[in-house]
C-alpha cells in the first residue's frame, strides 16, 4: 500500500486500542469501587459494570446493557476527537432495538430496567460539555453541543419503524428535562395514532422536545441530494436540524453561518462591501433591488468558501479523525480518513441567517417605494443610515406592509426567493473533499449577535435588534396566528433550498393545550404543517409569565428547558440577551 493509507490504518489501530485501555480502565475503577462497597446491591451493580467493560467495546455487545455501554465510550472518544462538535448517536431506538428483544426474550431485562438503562444513559450525554472561548460561548449560549438521539420514521425498507424503545425515550425526554442529547422524532404519513398522540402529549408539557421531523419531505431531499434509497430512509438529523445518512456521512453540516442582512446592506448602500456592484439606491424597481442582492450574496460566498477551503485543507492535513472514520461507512474501504473525503457521502453545510429580515425588506420597499411610493428608495437608505430618527412616519409605513408569517404571499414570496438565491449561490461550489456546499436554514444562536452588527432594515427593524432565528417570522410580526406562521413557513419550498436542514420554531402558550382538545389541536397543527411540505418543526410550550420570573430570579427556576434554535438549553445558562429574544418570540395562546 502507499504510505498515506498505511499511515491511515495504523492511526486506525492506535485508535482502537485506547477505546479498549479506556474500556479497562473504567473495568479496573468499577472493580476497584466493589472492593470498597459496604452495600451488597450496589456491589452488585459495580460488578456487573465490570464485566460489561471487561467486553465492550473490544468484542461484539452481546446485551442492552452492553450495547449502551459501547455507545457511551465511543460517544466520549469522539467529543475529545472532534472537540465536542455534534457528535449524534442517531436512531438510537433502532440500533438498540435487536438487543432489548434478545434480553426480554432470555429474561435478562424487563422494561421497567432498559427504562432505567435509557434514563442512564440519557443523564450521561448531558455530562459532556463544549469546550469554547469566551465569544463562542457567547455566541452558543446554553453550552449548546448538538448530539442528536432521534427516534421513530421508516427503516431502510419503508416500513414504519416504531417500537417499544421509541415510546421508552420519549418517556425520558418527559421525565428527566436533560438538556442533552438533543432529542428528535421522526415522523411519516403512516405514522401510528398513539406515537402521534404521544408526541403532542410530551411536547405540550413543555419539555421543549422532540424536534419534530417529517420522513415525506427529507427522504426524497437526500434522494436528490445523491444518497441511496436505502440510506436516505435511514437518515439522522446531526447537530441541531441537518438530516445526514446515519453512519456514512462526513457533512460537516455546520461548516458555517452567513449573515445575509449584510448583503442586502451592501446592495442598499448603507455598509460597504468588497464588491465593485453599484448600490441600489437608484433602483427603479424590485426586480433591479434583487438582482443587486444576488451579486453582494455571490460576493459574500466566495469570500466565505475560501477561507472554507482553507480551514477543510487544514483538517485534512493537521486535525485527521481515525476514530470517526473508523465509524463511517467507505473510509476503511478507501484507506482515506475522513477529512480527505474518505466517507461514503460528503458535503459541508452553510447557514444563511437572516432570510426572513431580508425577505420582510424586500416586500416593504415594494410595497411602500414602489407601489405606493410614499418615498423614493433614496429617502429611505438615508433613513436606515439615521436609524429612522425622524423618520418615524416612514417606519410606521414599512411597520404594517405585509409580513411573513401571516400567510400573507406579498412577503412569503420574497422570503422564498432570498432562500432559494442563497442555496444557489452556495451551489456554485465543491468543497475540497468532493462534495457540495448546501444551505440550511437555522441560526443556533447567532441571530442575536449577528443582529447586534447588522443596522436598520427596510422591513422597519431598528439597529442592533435581533435577526429572526431560522426560518421563524421575526418576533412580534406574525400576528394571524400558529397557523398563519406554519403556513408561510410551509410555503417555502423547504426540501428544495433546505438542503442541510431548516429550523421553524413555534412558542405557545402552554394554557392553550390544555386537556384533549388541545393536545388534539397541536396534532393537527403539525399534521397540517407536514401534509404542505414542512420539513421540521419545534415548539416551546410555556407560560409567559415563568420565563419573566425566571429572567429575574435564576434560582426560581433553575431546570426551567427551552427551545433555543434547533437544539434545547436551560434558560438560566443562557446570555441575557438570548434570554430576552426568547421572551420577545411571539406567544401563540390558540393553537387552534
Amino acid at each position: 500500500m502507499d504510505p498515506g493509507r498505511r499511515g491511515f490504518y495504523q492511526a486506525v489501530q492506535v485508535v482502537c486500542r485506547g477505546l479498549e485501555e479506556l474500556a479497562a480502565a473504567h473495568a479496573w475503577a468499577a472493580r476497584s469501587a466493589a472492593r470498597l462497597e459496604a452495600d451488597a446491591a450496589r456491589r452488585t451493580e459495580l460488578l456487573a459494570i465490570a464485566r460489561v467493560c471487561d467486553r465492550v467495546p473490544a468484542r461484539p455487545a452481546t446485551t442492552l446493557h452492553e450495547a449502551l455501554q459501547a455507545i457511551l465510550f465511543a460517544q466520549i472518544a469522539l467529543n475529545l476527537e472532534s472537540l465536542d462538535n455534534g457528535i449524534s448517536p442517531g436512531r438510537l431506538d433502532q440500533v438498540l432495538w435487536p438487543y432489548y428483544q434478545r434480553d426480554l426474550a432470555a429474561g435478562r431485562t424487563s422494561p421497567a430496567l432498559a427504562r432505567e438503562l435509557l434514563g442512564c444513559f440519557t443523564v450521561k450525554m448531558s455530562e459532556i460539555v463544549p469546550v469554547f472561548s469566551r465569544r463562542i460561548t457567547r455566541v452558543h449560549g446554553g453550552m449548546f453541543n448538538g448530539q442528536v438521539v432521534v427516534v421513530g420514521g421508516v427503516d431502510r425498507e419503508g416500513r414504519d419503524a416504531t417500537n417499544e424503545l421509541t415510546y421508552a425515550f420519549l418517556d425520558a425526554i418527559e421525565e428527566l428535562g436533560m438538556r442533552q442529547p438533543n432529542f428528535h422524532a421522526r415522523v411519516h404519513r403512516r405514522s401510528p395514532a398513539p406515537y402521534l398522540s404521544r408526541l403532542a402529549d410530551v411536547i405540550a408539557r413543555g419539555s421543549g422536545a422532540p424536534s419534530l421531523m417529517n420522513d415525506e419531505v427529507v427522504v426524497p431531499m437526500l434522494v436528490e441530494r445523491g444518497m441511496a434509497l436505502s440510506d436516505a430512509r435511514d437518515y439522522s438529523p446531526v447537530g441541531c436540524v441537518e438530516p445526514v445518512a446515519a453512519g456514512a456521512t462526513f457533512g460537516s453540516t455546520d461548516a458555517a453561518l452567513l449573515n445575509v442582512a449584510l448583503p442586502l446592506e451592501r446592495a442598499l448602500g448603507t455598509k460597504r462591501g468588497r464588491s465593485e456592484a453599484p448600490s441600489a439606491d437608484g433602483s427603479s424597481s424590485i426586480e433591479e433591488v434583487i438582482f443587486l442582492l444576488g451579486r453582494q450574496i455571490d460576493a459574500l460566498v466566495d469570500e466565505l468558501i475560501v477561507d472554507l477551503k482553507a480551514i477543510e485543507r487544514a483538517n485534512a492535513r493537521l486535525h485527521p479523525t481515525p476514530l470517526t472514520s473508523t465509524l463511517l461507512r467507505g473510509c476503511l474501504e478507501s484507506g482515506e480518513d475522513a477529512t480527505r473525503g474518505g466517507a461514503t457521502y460528503n458535503a459541508s453545510g452553510v447557514q444563511p441567517v437572516g432570510v426572513i429580515d431580508v425577505g420582510d425588506s424586500l416586500a416593504a420597499i415594494e410595497e411602500v417605494v414602489f407601489r405606493r411610493r410614499l418615498v423614493t428608495l433614496r429617502t429611505l437608505v438615508e433613513a436606515l443610515r439615521n436609524d429612522f430618527q425622524g423618520a418615524e412616519e416612514l417606519r410606521g409605513h414599512l411597520l404594517k406592509a405585509p409580513k411573513y408569517g401571516n400567510d400573507d404571499e406579498r412577503a412569503d414570496k420574497h422570503v422564498r426567493l432570498v432562500a432559494a438565491i442563497c442555496a444557489r449561490s452556495l451551489g456554485r461550489h465543491t468543497n475540497t473533499r468532493g462534495g457540495p456546499y448546501v444551505a440550511g436554514f437555522y441560526s443556533v444562536t447567532v441571530h442575536q449577535p449577528f443582529g447586534e452588527a447588522t443596522g436598520a432594515l427596510p422591513s422597519g427593524r431598528l439597529s442592533g435588534r435581533p435577526l429572526a432565528n431560522g426560518l421563524s417570522p421575526e418576533d412580534g410580526f406574525d400576528r394571524r396566528g400558529p397557523t398563519a406562521a406554519l403556513s408561510s413557513a410551509a410555503s417555502l419550498e423547504q426540501g428544495s433550498v433546505g438542503r442541510n436542514g431548516v429550523n421553524v420554531n413555534l412558542k405557545l402558550d402552554a394554557s392553550c393545550l390544555n386537556g384533549d382538545p388541545g393536545r388534539a389541536a397541536l396534532e393537527g397543527l403539525v399534521r397540517g404543517y407536514f401534509a404542505r411540505g414542512g420539513m421540521q418543526v419545534q415548539m416551546n410550550v410555556l407560560d409567559p409569565r415563568v420565563l419573566l420570573e425566571a429572567a429575574a430570579d435564576p434560582a426560581r427556576h433553575p431546570w426551567l428547558l427551552v427551545r433555543v434554535s434547533g437544539y434545547s438549553a436551560y434558560f438560566a445558562d443562557l446570555s441575557a440577551e438570548m434570554q430576552q429574544e426568547i421572551i420577545e418570540r411571539s406567544v401563540h395562546r390558540d393553537a387552534r
